[in-house]
């Protein structure tokens, strides 16, 4: 087999349309030495941020790079991504139809990976309903796949019918699923837990009853719900954390212990957590956002003085005389809060502000809602993204775009470090 009759450009293509955003990852061009890449399908370099990728076993490897190290489960999603390339690409035989079926790449892959054939049905309903209303408004629901049969009736033929859209709201009901593919119970969700014990769920808070139903059930079957939301995204959620999303018509994996740990500031686990928590919810409530942190040697370089600095001194909280401005006098009553011990809810509605918030590396808010004065001849990308840039010469400054995608920047580099979602 030759590599042009294997459909290498295809295969390149596919790889850089889906695989490539879903893992946040870019071809790596630079030369890369073949030595210890075997001839698996999918194999990692030394230092971890390099995956070599063949369509099959003999061909020419293309390699994936990213700044953080590649985990395992990663290989295998490629690997999984790789073979459901394989499958569909032996089964064409017009390639008029490639297109079409390009797409329904990723469903494939995941429905591989996470080795759930019923999977296969309910991302196709949520990917058609994505597009639909119900009732005048917008359809959200959620499905789940449990270790049970259902009643008989396949949930394809379920769903066909349109009062089926009125079952499970996406938040705190859900439709059950069998292994099956049969229906099951219509639930409604509630915690056994107050909220305060699910803050630390990495997902957003707003899912916490459906990453607690993923919890339930027997211990030998790990449970997966499918959410799709009133934006049309599609969520994937598993061991009660947010594993995948379909947004900007493309699907995005979430790697919540690798990001918080590749953070190179705060030095507090819990800080650095609460601060990618609330990102998370930032995200998917769609509002916009930007939040920085302060090393310990550059809190005072926050404040406006002369050619230096970024906050006017008027917006800090910690001021006294606050002059008729309003808004850092209200948020006085946060002076003596750390972020990590404020209710996750208010911590999104304070990132939710326009404008930055912006902490010392203890969590103490600084200013919250701030205009941040940008350097003359900041690169472009909107107001936000520039703010973010200037700030993270204080440490760390993360952007939450209104469309979702999350970035991280540090040491005032115009780069991204890592970019979820």
């Amino acid at each position: 087999m030759t590599e042009a009759s294997g459909g290498m450009t295809r295969f390149r293509q596919a790889i850089q349309t889906h695989l490539l955003p879903m893992m946040g990852a870019r071809f790596n061009e630079a030369p890369v030495s073949p030595a210890r890449t075997g001839n698996r399908l999918v194999s990692q370099l030394p230092g971890g941020r390099i995956l070599a990728v063949r369509q099959y076993r003999a061909a020419t490897p293309l390699y994936l790079f990213r700044q953080q190290k590649f985990l395992k489960t990663e290989q295998q999603l490629a690997e999984a991504f790789v073979r459901s390339f394989n499958d569909a690409n032996a089964s064409t035989q017009v390639d008029g139809l490639w297109p079409t079926i390009s797409r329904a790449l990723p469903e494939l892959a995941l429905v591989s990976y996470f080795e759930q054939p019923v999977l296969a049905s309910l991302l196709d309903i949520v990917n058609e309903l994505a597009s639909q209303t119900y009732e005048g408004g917008r359809i959200s629901m959620a499905l789940g796949i449990y270790d049970a049969e259902g009643t008989g009736v396949p949930i394809r033929d379920f769903s066909s019918e349109d009062f089926s859209r009125a079952f499970s709201n996406g938040l705190d009901t859900l439709l059950g699923v069998g292994r099956d593919g049969g229906v099951g119970r219509l639930e409604a969700l509630a915690l056994s837990l107050g909220t305060d014990d699910w803050a630390a769920t990495l997902a957003p808070l707003r899912l916490a009853q459906i990453c607690q139903w993923t919890l339930l059930g027997e211990q030998s079957f790990r449970r997966l719900a499918v959410v799709l939301n009133r934006l049309g995204e599609i969520l994937i959620i598993q061991d009660a954390k947010l594993a995948f999303a379909k947004r900007r018509g493309r699907w995005h994996h979430f790697l919540h212990d690798q990001t918080i740990a590749g953070m190179p500031v705060p030095r507090d686990r819990g800080l650095r957590e609460a601060i990618y928590q609330s990102c998370l919810d930032v995200s998917f409530a769609r509002t916009g956002g930007c939040i920085a942190v302060a090393k310990h040697d550059q809190r005072s370089a926050v404040e406006v003085d002369g050619d230096v600095g970024f906050v006017d001194s008027r917006d800090l909280v910690e001021q006294d005389d606050y002059d008729g401005n309003l808004r850092p006098a209200f948020l006085k009553q946060f002076e003596t809060s750390r972020f990590q011990e404020l209710d996750r809810r208010i911590r999104m509605e304070l990132m939710a502000m326009d404008g930055a918030i912006v902490l010392d590396h203890r969590g103490y808010i600084l200013t919250a809602g701030a205009i941040v004065r940008v350097p003359g001849g900041s690169e472009g990308g909107g107001g936000r993204r520039a703010a973010a840039v200037a700030l993270s010469n204080l440490g760390l400054a993360i952007k939450i775009s209104e469309d979702g995608k999350i970035s991280g920047f540090v040491d005032g580099k115009s780069d991204e470090v890592w970019e979820v979602g």
